[in-house]
Formats: C-alpha cells, structure tokens, sequence
C-alpha cells in the first residue's frame, strides 16, 4: 500500500467521524451564545469538517493519477500532454490531451487503461478519454467536444435522450 492509497484511506475513515469535532464545537459554544445557536455552528463545522476530508481525499487521488498518467507518458517517450481529472457522480473522468502524438495515442490509450486496472483506484475511475491535439490552443474546444459526449452518456445511463434524433426516435415509439 502506498503513501497515497494509506492516506486516501485514512482521509475516507476520519471524514465520518465529523460527529465529534461538531460535538466538541458544540459544547465549546453553548455556554457562550446559548442552544440555538451553539448547535447551528456545530453543524456547519460538522458539515465542513466532512468536505474537506472528502475533498482532500479527492485531490490526493487524483495527484496519483496524474503522477501515474505522466510516468506512463514518460516511460513511452512523449513528454508533451496536457492531464485533467473531472468528478462526474459516478466515477472519475480521465482525460489525457496528447499534443502532436498522433501515433502515440493508440498505445499510450493501451497502457494508460492497463496502468488504470493495476492500480488501487481503478473503482473510483469511471472514463478516460485520450485526444491527440495539435497544439495547447486546441483543447478547448476538445475539452468542449469531450464534455458534451460525457454528458451525453451520462444521460443514457439515467435514460433520458441526449439530442433531437433521440427525441425524434421516442415520439415515433
């Protein structure tokens, strides 16, 4: 187990014991400002406690996942790319801009799905997405393109249609 994976671990098991600072915060304000308010302040520090353990879990997962992407970059003999990580409900989205790689992106696709499946994150990440970009000023608009098919799948796996020629299709049924 490594430093990432012990301390992504131990963020996750502490975030759900946010019962107990809030209850320690309660009791440090009762007495000075009363019930009321005493249990509004232990509640939005029981609350914000539990956000920043789930956010600091996710950004050391997601830390590893690049340091991976950029290794296994490096290891194939590209080193120019651009790495995102995205939080959609159902996992994470990994997307790899590769510039000027056309013909690394089959194989860098190959080993940055076998590094995915032989890591300890690999049930947190739900999509990755590699795009060859000519130049840095062509992600945007393939980060716009990338985007839009996630959401796309994102609403067939909820069932609703994602353009007019879904639309179209279910008023015929």
């Amino acid at each position: 187990m490594g430093k990432a994976e012990r301390l992504s671990t131990r963020l996750e098991k502490i975030r759900w014991l946010w019962f107990i600072p809030s209850a320690l915060m309660y009791i440090g304000t009762q007495i000075p400002f009363g019930k009321g308010p005493a249990l509004m302040v232990s509640m939005v520090f029981g609350v914000a406690f539990y956000l920043i353990c789930s956010r600091g879990r996710l950004m050391i997962i997601c830390e590893e996942i690049i340091r991976d992407m950029r290794s296994t970059l490096e290891k194939l003999g590209e080193h120019e790319g651009v790495f995102e990580v995205k939080n959609f409900s159902p996992g994470l989205v990994v997307r790899v801009y590769l510039i000027r790689a056309s013909q690394m992106v089959p194989e860098f696709n190959r080993a940055l799905r076998e590094k995915i499946e032989k890591s300890w994150y690999k049930k947190l990440v739900w999509m990755t997405q590699v795009v060859e970009v000519e130049d840095s000023y062509e992600i945007k608009a393939a980060r716009r393109a990338l985007e839009e098919s996630v959401l796309n799948d994102l609403r067939h796996m909820i069932g609703k249609p994602s353009d007019k020629k879904d639309k179209k299709e279910e008023d015929k049924k």
